[in-house]
């Protein structure tokens, strides 16, 4: 793991870590993430807040130590932290392969096997699992999207933005003062007016299943009106169609058994409220199964052409 300097970082330094924010990674709600360079030629994303609710200097660093602590291997690891007066970020180590969103639907598609795919889905929910559980205060992400979910070049996933609710404006009785969450991802028990809760990770979570599982885009942009995955996806499941919901570019080469827990897994993921969804843990546990499942069946196949 790369160690960084203590303290925070200055505006000025992260101006120059990122040649004055010209390269933009991910444009998120919260704030921008920006392509860095540190002295040492370590590439770095640096994600820069649009507004923040902390009131001094002292509270930010508490909770960005706090998130600098959480090690897991599906954790994108915080470096640092900047904490001017007028400007908040935070300094993450880089992963070249993108994010989960431009390598399944956007401007860098790369093929990804339903095995790939389900194993992308069971290293984020260990992830998150981590968070939920084996972190004390307990990490809600609180903006859990494709877009959040960065790649190595093995396809291998981390979850980057955990945490990031923490340092957002709420207010109970007033709509908040930053958007809360990703359009087509946040969980709307929870949105607006409440902090997100580990439920509302797990429906978010239920959405990049159905993403996984459809090849579409969470959001269709519509000339009327845009159309969320979740609206969709909900008659075509009705129909037991496999083939109708299973994303085309698979053609076919699933084990089915296989592919509908993982349905049913994201539609229990995305009830209507959060006391109706599973915990993380047993969404854990039914994704490997499902894993299993279907690597099972490739061996069963592979088997029987050899």
């Amino acid at each position: 793991m790369l160690n960084l300097k203590d303290g925070p970082f200055k505006y000025g330094e992260l101006a120059r870590i990122t040649g004055n924010f010209g390269t933009v990674l991910v444009e998120g709600g919260s704030g921008n993430v920006y392509f860095g360079t540190l002295e040492d030629g370590t590439k770095v994303a640096v994600k820069v807040f649009f507004c923040f609710s902390m009131r001094g200097s002292r509270e930010f660093q508490a909770k960005a130590k706090h998130l600098r602590a959480a090690h897991h291997e599906n954790l994108v690891s915080l470096l640092g932290y900047c904490d001017g007066t007028k400007t908040k970020g935070l300094i993450y180590e880089f992963m070249d392969g993108g994010n989960l969103q431009q390598n399944l639907t956007g401007d860098r598609p790369n093929f990804l096997t339903w095995s790939k795919r389900l194993q992308i889905a069971v290293d984020v929910a260990q992830g998150l699992d981590y968070l939920h559980h084996d972190c004390h205060p307990p990490i809600i992400h609180g903006d859990l999207s494709a877009a959040n979910i960065w790649l190595n070049e093995e396809m291998q996933p981390k979850l980057a933005d955990f945490g990031i609710s923490a340092f957002e404006p709420r207010a109970l009785d007033s709509y908040p003062i930053c958007p809360l969450g990703t359009p087509g991802y946040f969980d709307l028990e929870f949105y607006p007016y409440s902090r997100p809760h580990t439920k509302s990770d797990v429906y978010s979570f239920g959405i990049i299943l159905f993403e996984l599982i459809t090849g579409h885009p969470v959001v269709t942009r519509g000339a009327v009106r845009n159309f969320f995955l979740l609206q969709w996806m909900t008659p075509i499941v009705e129909t037991k169609e496999i083939q109708m919901i299973m994303d085309p570019s698979l053609q076919g080469k699933f084990e089915i058994d296989s592919a509908w827990k993982v349905i049913e897994i994201a539609k229990s993921c995305t009830r209507p409220t959060g006391v109706e969804r599973p915990d993380i843990t047993h969404v854990l546990a039914l994704l490997r199964q499902s894993l299993a499942i279907e690597l099972a069946s490739q061996c069963y196949h592979s088997e029987v052409v050899n």
